[in-house]
């Protein structure tokens, strides 16, 4: 499994500020950057934090079978839902509220990077037309060293 840490890359004056900071995903010696971009690093960690029960144990709405990734089933989802069902719209607008990096770095050109319960698993992904990518995580070990 891979693990995440957040780099800050700007000397640390203030995390309310844009900082710019690399997002990590490491494994042995397989280490990548998955974002490079400035952001608020005390509203992301914050975001982190307030959605932790959610990302560990809230599972994607009106899912009942295995999924290739949680950005594709969303993507997926929008493809096709029934425009008529408002209750389920919500849902999954919730979902993503509590579960995409883009909500935890407002303002900025954040791709739609997903986190959170996959199975038994933990996965971060990314679906865009130009490519997609799904790794599996230590849920653990984030929420240890990124937000204690």
């Amino acid at each position: 499994m891979y693990k995440l840490r957040i780099v800050l890359l700007d000397e640390i004056s203030s995390y309310d500020e844009g900082k710019l900071i690399n997002l990590l995903l490491y494994k042995d010696k397989d280490k990548f950057s998955i974002f490079h971009g400035k952001v608020n690093v005390s509203e992301f960690i914050l975001w982190m934090k307030d959605n932790e029960s959610n990302i560990r144990y809230v599972d994607l709405p009106d899912h009942n079978c295995s999924i290739d990734s949680i950005a594709y089933y969303i993507h997926e989802f929008y493809e096709k839902i029934d425009v008529d069902n408002e209750s389920l719209i919500d849902m999954m607008f919730e979902y993503r509220a509590s579960h995409c990096f883009k909500f935890a770095a407002r303002g900025v050109n954040f791709p739609e990077i997903y986190i959170g319960k996959s199975g038994e698993n933990y996965e971060l992904s990314l679906y865009t037309n130009k490519g997609e990518w799904r790794y599996l995580i230590d849920i653990d070990d984030l929420f240890t060293h990124i937000l204690h």
